[in-house]
């Protein structure tokens, strides 16, 4: 399994049993308008860029934006 899909899988099943996420990639809200995305539950967050970095993934402020591209669409 590729790191992207191991992270999208692996946060989204902690998050789905109530535990935090450990790479950022599940949100709990989106506000396109107010422009703004909360990440939901996240462990370590002053660590996490590393983590993602670590196993490919982009950065959250591109995840951010192609987020908010993506609600407009």
């Amino acid at each position: 399994m590729q790191g992207q899909s191991y992270a999208y899988l692996f946060d989204r099943m902690t998050i789905n049993s109530g535990e935090e996420q450990r790479y950022g990639t599940q949100f709990s809200n989106a506000y396109p308008i107010k422009k703004i995305v909360e990440l939901a539950a996240t462990e370590d967050v002053a660590n996490m860029e590393k983590r993602r970095r670590e196993i490919g993934l982009m950065t959250m402020v591109i995840c951010n934006k192609l987020m908010l591209i993506n609600l407009y669409n």
